[in-house]
């Protein structure tokens, strides 16, 4: 059974990952420079935090600056408090702790926290775009015209893409064109994107805008890329709505890919039953195809561009194609990503529900061809000994909840992450922590 002791929180999501499809969180590893690197038996606890940006043409290692955020490493005592080892951090993104007692412990630094034995940590995380490119922190609406579209329909959307600068807006409009119209003119709020960050075309920033088609096939729907346009000259979108209106003739798709998957809802559905009481029940699930830029080995960055995707509503085994040709440059590499969106009855008379979701991704530049859960969720999971999927309220867990769970009931997680937010408009990550137990 894994445990961890936090601080105060306002939410928590508790998950496992595997290692599979390149980092999911901290690595330990040695450093062949370092001769007492990966040496167990030292005193000293020691390690780098350095961001790997991945731009569109060019991979840059940035180093944190680690001087003024508080590192230490804590080791719990049987009263539930913690004997703390402070430690020092450089501009350069390295840090060290003397001292501390070879036994396993909890590594902070800044808002991160690692559960580890090792004495050598390379916390190393990799992030789309350049390192330079600034966030959108208010509302920038820019005036968008967009001109043969193919005949809109009413659950089509407009995906922009700016891989070069990390933005991905995957639901860009925000009133859509009539039923059958071929030409949208409006306003696109960059505030509202996944990941908002201004653009310049003198930064080398392209913007791909795809209009993604809906289609039915009985209770389930297919998503396909139909039309595209690439907007490489007088990008210009500015933090509050400065710089150039988007102008965009777009071009038609051809579709001579296809995407076959094959789906069946109680596979995943059956992952969710160790979790708690109550009958689970799968609802609006689904698989994407994804295109990006970067390398496979730097995992998934960012909310990817769709090429075509399924979204499943029935509640037996059924196989969907959709058919596509992608938009992108032809180095760019392909993932599936499947989700899971199930609902809980935890009482068993509709009085009370719970959700959970479940998502695979396919491994690194293979395109999976069909659904197949490969790992769960963590089982039995707690805090302060109260069931999370308790079907009553949880309240007064106090400002040092101690956090439990069992491993997942499929597949053997390399770890587990635990995020704890701020209920609030932004929902800022207050803390993060990784452990492997």
């Amino acid at each position: 059974m894994s445990f961890l002791r936090t601080s105060s929180f306002v939410w928590l999501t508790l998950a496992a990952f595997s290692l599979g499809c390149g980092s999911a969180g901290p690595e330990d590893k040695g450093d062949n420079n370092n001769p007492d690197a990966g040496d167990d038996n030292q005193d000293r606890v020691s390690g780098s935090l350095l961001v790997t940006w991945v731009a569109e043409n060019e991979v840059r290692e940035i180093p944190l600056d680690l001087s003024t955020i508080p590192i230490e490493a804590l080791i719990p005592s049987d009263d539930g408090k913690f004997t703390r080892y402070q430690g020092v951090g450089t501009n350069d993104g390295l840090f060290v702790i003397l001292d501390v007692p070879k036994q396993t412990y909890l590594l902070r630094v800044g808002t991160l926290y690692v559960q580890t034995a090792k004495r050598r940590l390379d916390l190393g995380f990799a992030r789309l775009g350049r390192q330079d490119a600034k966030p959108i922190v208010e509302h920038t609406p820019v005036s968008t015209s967009l001109l043969n579209l193919v005949p809109w329909n009413t659950d089509d959307r407009i995906e922009m893409f700016a891989p070069n600068a990390g933005l991905s807006f995957l639901g860009a409009l925000l009133d859509n064109p009539s039923q059958g119209s071929t030409t949208y003119t409006g306003t696109v709020d960059f505030f509202l994107a996944q990941s908002p960050r201004e653009l310049d075309s003198v930064d080398d920033d392209v913007l791909y805008i795809n209009q993604v088609a809906s289609r039915d096939q009985g209770p389930d729907k297919i998503s396909e890329v139909v039309s595209s346009a690439v907007i490489d000259n007088n990008l210009d979108i500015e933090n509050g709505g400065g710089g150039q209106p988007i102008n965009a003739s777009m071009t038609s798709q051809p579709s001579s890919q296809s995407f076959k998957v094959s789906w069946d809802p109680a596979a995943f559905v059956d992952l969710f039953s160790s979790m708690g009481p109550g009958t689970a029940t799968a609802t609006q699930s689904g698989s994407r195809l994804v295109a990006s830029p970067a390398d496979p080995s730097w995992g998934v960055l960012t909310a990817y561009p769709t090429l075509a995707g399924v979204r499943i509503e029935s509640t037996s085994p059924v196989t969907l194609e959709a058919f596509f040709e992608s938009p992108f440059p032809s180095h760019w590499h392909q993932y599936e990503v499947d989700t899971l969106n199930a609902i809980f009855d935890l009482r068993g008379n509709g009085s009370l529900f719970a959700t959970a979701r479940a998502q695979t991704v396919s491994e690194p530049g293979r395109v999976v061809q069909g659904a197949t859960p490969l790992l769960s969720a963590p089982t039995m999971p707690t805090i302060n000994d109260m069931s999370m999927s308790s079907t009553t309220l949880l309240i007064d867990v106090g400002t040092t909840p101690l956090i439990a769970w069992h491993p997942p009931a499929l597949g053997s997680a390399d770890g587990y992450e635990i995020r704890i937010e701020e209920l609030s408009p932004t929902n800022r990550v207050a803390a993060t922590f990784y452990t492997t137990e």
